[in-house]
């Protein structure tokens, strides 16, 4: 496990273009649009499927937490 999840209640609206350097992720609950990059959004989906991700994550897991996309398993 990776230690996160997706925030609790959490059912974002992703929109995604091919070839585009970043993906938009709508937070109905909030109501904030997050523009991540490819690689932010690669964590995200890891986490989302509870699948391992490498220690160079740790600054994009720490942005997700801030935006409150993700939150510590308990």
């Amino acid at each position: 496990m990776s230690g996160w999840r997706l925030r609790t209640g959490a059912d974002f609206l992703i929109r995604e273009w091919s070839g585009e350097a970043a993906v938009v992720v709508y937070d109905p609950e909030s109501g904030d649009t997050h523009l991540l990059s490819r690689e932010a959004f690669a964590c995200l989906e890891a986490v989302r499927e509870g699948q391992p991700f490498g220690d160079e994550a740790g600054a994009v897991i720490n942005d997700l937490r801030h935006l409150r996309l993700i939150e510590p398993l308990p």
